[in-house]
């Protein structure tokens, strides 16, 4: 096949035959055009597939990129978990968003509808501090979106473009989706552009889909895991946050003991509250449905006292230290936890010693909050970790323990967040990047971040 005539890709089959023999190659063995010398092109990977892998030349054609077949080419990068499985490096861009074009193509008819459709899906290794060239191609496959997904897809869309409609396109916010979300471009900061319905500049974006929802593209293509739905014929309106809405609003007004006679059960633990929760919709975990996967939602239960006092925390996922050091905020798992995840917490309040389910409260962090609150309690700790400042004294209590107290952000130091043990116990622990000065110690205790309870308090009231 001559290098310069384009290949005809007669099948799907075709082109993962193509591509599986670039699996377990770095990108610079196909880099045909040197595109890895331009450092500050975010397309490079996909520029070096297209030319070097597949021999088609780069152009800015609306269509998929193998046209005939109605495939898209997406690469993106995965990073490897500690039990050697990848989860997605971060969002995936699909498409420009373009305000005048938006406006005028409803989402059936859309060029974005034409790129989601049918993806190939080119995987590489992300390692840190290792040359971009030298990243290998480790998996490839075709996903073709299922009903369900477009069906939440076309109403992130639908409210994306109803934003434009109404000259609102400079309020749109990387946090306001199921989905699809408006992600910022990454590139010209500060530029902004026109928009079709107001004077008001906007920040150019393009279409991308969630690292939640690319994290479960991969198990299931890769690893062949899938999870239930809790909701398979979606309705007219398909946002999750109508539909889990509806689905617990005719159990609101209920107490426990109503709950619990009504759905069969017959537990009295601690958790029977969550369970009430997962009878209503239908499953064994809300959080491990396939919405609140994809979507990054995370149910939450939460009972207020009679004198309005939250027993409940909210607590992430305990951090490494060594990606608390060499991250920065916005490269942080974090940070993409907080723009990315929906909270939905839902409420049971107290009265006359029984506990009623009041109301389901929909949250994402608003991003004033992230960039000031949430950016603050990172650099501090990072500041901490990487100068070896963990720990602060350590005393004997009355009782002849040991304590050791550390220098970790509190929740009288910043309104929102704090960091506070998420480990079994004390011997449950992560290795430090710099030892801790004052012990010694190149180990530390799993800790995590924690919204703040009076901040919670002021959110569900």
């Amino acid at each position: 096949m001559s290098d310069n005539k384009k290949p005809e890709y007669n099948s799907a089959d075709d082109l993962l035959n193509e591509i599986e023999r670039a699996i377990g190659h770095t990108f610079k063995e196909f880099d045909v055009n040197k595109r890895l010398d331009n450092r500050s092109n975010k397309g490079k990977f996909g520029h070096i597939v297209e030319e070097g892998i597949f021999k088609y030349p780069i152009n800015s054609n609306p269509q998929p990129d193998f046209e005939k077949l109605g495939i898209e080419l997406k690469v993106t990068g995965v990073l490897k978990s500690k039990d050697g499985s990848f989860h997605a490096k971060e969002r995936l861009s699909i498409d420009s968003l373009n305000y005048t074009k938006i406006v005028q193509q409803e989402f059936n008819k859309s060029e974005l509808l034409k790129k989601l459709k049918t993806i190939l899906f080119v995987i590489y290794e992300y390692v840190r501090d290792t040359n971009s060239g030298d990243f290998k191609i480790v998996n490839a496959f075709i996903n073709e979106f299922d009903e369900e997904d477009l069906a939440i897809i076309e109403n992130d869309y639908n409210r994306i473009r109803d934003f434009v409609l109404r000259g609102e396109a400079h309020n749109l916010s990387e946090n306001m989706n199921d989905f699809l979300v408006p992600s910022t471009t990454g590139s010209g900061h500060g530029e902004m552009v026109k928009q079709p319905f107001s004077d008001v500049l906007a920040k150019p974006r393009r279409f991308a889909l969630k690292k939640s929802f690319i994290d479960e593209i991969i198990r299931k293509n890769i690893y062949g895991k899938t999870n239930s739905y809790l909701f398979r014929n979606k309705s007219q309106i398909n946002s999750l946050e109508y539909l889990i809405n509806a689905k617990l609003s005719s159990y609101f007004g209920k107490s426990k003991n109503e709950l619990c006679s009504l759905l069969g059960i017959s537990t009295n633990s601690k958790s029977v509250f969550r369970i009430i929760v997962n009878k209503i919709f239908g499953v064994s975990n809300i959080n491990n449905s396939d919405e609140f996967k994809k979507g990054d939602f995370q149910a939450k239960v939460i009972r207020v006292e009679e004198n309005g006092k939250i027993r409940e925390n909210v607590s992430f996922p305990y951090f490494d230290y060594f990606d608390i050091a060499d991250s920065t905020f916005e490269e942080s798992d974090f940070y993409q936890t907080l723009v990315e995840k929906t909270f939905v917490f839902i409420v049971f309040k107290k009265k006359k010693d029984e506990y009623f389910l009041e109301k389901c409260v929909f949250y994402k962090m608003p991003l004033d909050i992230i960039e000031n609150y949430g950016a603050s309690v990172f650099n501090r700790l990072k500041n901490i970790l990487k100068n070896g400042n963990i720990v602060k004294c350590i005393k004997t209590n009355s009782k002849g323990k040991i304590i050791r107290y550390n220098n970790f952000p509190k929740s009288s130091e910043n309104e929102y967040f704090h960091i506070r043990p998420h480990g079994q116990d004390s011997s449950d622990v992560l290795p430090l990047p710099v030892k801790d000065k004052l012990t010694g110690e190149e180990n530390y205790t799993k800790q995590c971040f924690w919204i703040n309870s009076r901040y919670l308090k002021d959110i569900i009231k």
